[in-house]
C-alpha cells in the first residue's frame, strides 16, 4: 500500500477540522450540564430496532444556530453522545434519511426544525415591536 503524500493544506484542514469538532464539543458540554433542551427527539434504528438515539436540541437563537446533543443507545453498551451544529446535523439528516427511506428520522428531523423556528419566532415577537413583525421577518 503507497503512503499518501500529505501536503501542508491537508494538515491545515485537518487541524481546522479538529478545532471545529472541540469547538462544538465544547458547546455541547455546556449546553448539557447549563441547561434544558428546547426539544427532544427519539427514533429507533433500522437494523434489530434495540438501539435507540435521542438528539436534544439547546440554544437555537443563538448565532451558530442551536447545539444538537445526539446519544446513541444500544442495550449493553454505554451510551454514546455526539454534538453537533443543528444545521450541519439537519442537512445531513435529511439527504440520508431521504436516501435510505427512513421517514421516522426525516420526521424527527422535521420536528426539531419547527422547534426551533418556533423560538426564533417568539424570541423575535418578544425583541420587535408588534408593527414591525410582518411576514418578510419569518422565513
Amino acid at each position: 500500500m503507497a503512503k499518501r503524500h500529505e501536503t501542508k493544506l491537508f494538515w491545515k484542514e485537518r487541524a481546522e477540522r479538529a478545532e471545529r469538532d472541540a469547538s462544538i464539543t465544547q458547546h455541547g458540554l455546556y449546553c448539557a450540564m447549563h441547561s434544558k433542551p428546547v426539544a427532544t427527539e427519539t427514533w429507533r434504528g433500522d437494523s434489530d430496532k434495540r438501539d435507540k438515539y435521542t438528539a436534544r436540541l439547546y440554544h437555537p437563537c443563538a448565532p451558530h444556530g442551536g447545539i444538537l446533543l445526539v446519544t446513541f443507545e444500544y442495550p449493553g453498551q454505554r451510551p454514546s453522545t455526539t454534538a453537533h451544529y443543528f444545521e450541519d446535523w439537519y442537512r445531513e439528516t435529511l439527504r440520508c434519511a431521504r436516501a435510505l427511506g427512513r421517514f421516522d428520522v426525516f420526521e424527527c428531523a422535521e420536528r426539531l426544525r419547527r422547534a426551533r423556528r418556533e423560538a426564533l419566532d417568539a424570541l423575535m415577537r418578544t425583541d420587535l415591536p408588534e408593527s414591525e413583525i410582518t411576514s418578510t421577518h419569518i422565513a
